[in-house]
C-alpha cells in the first residue's frame, strides 16, 4: 500500500517523536525502551542534534546517578550471595561433623 503525499508512515511517526524526546534532553536509552526503537537506528537519527551544555550535564549527572544505584544494588547482591555460600559452608561442615561423631 503506497502512502498518499499527506499520510505518513508509522517510522516517521516514530521518528519525530524520538527526535523531539531527544530535543529535550532525554537519554537515548529512555527513548530506546519508550519508543522500542534500536540505539543504533536512534543514533543515527539524533547526529545532528546539538544539546545544550545544562542537558549534556544533566545526562552526565543521571548516568554518574545510575552507576551509583547499580554498585550499591551488586553489593547488596553480592553480600547476599556471600551470606548463602557461608550458610552452606557452616551445613555441611556441621554435617560432616555429625558423621565424625557417630
Amino acid at each position: 500500500m503506497k502512502l498518499k503525499w499527506y499520510e505518513k508512515s508509522h517510522w516517521q511517526l516514530k521518528k519525530q517523536e524520538a527526535i523531539r524526546l531527544r530535543k529535550k534532553g532525554i537519554s537515548i536509552r529512555k527513548i530506546e525502551q519508550r519508543l522500542g526503537i534500536r540505539c543504533s537506528t536512534l543514533d543515527g537519527w539524533f547526529k545532528n542534534i546539538r544539546l545544550s551544555d545544562a542537558q549534556k550535564e544533566k545526562l552526565l549527572r543521571d548516568w554518574k546517578n545510575g552507576l551509583i544505584k547499580a554498585r550499591k544494588k551488586a553489593v547488596l547482591w553480592h553480600n547476599a550471595q556471600k551470606e548463602k555460600r557461608l550458610q552452606k559452608a557452616m551445613d555441611d561442615a556441621l554435617h560432616t561433623l555429625k558423621k565424625i561423631n557417630t
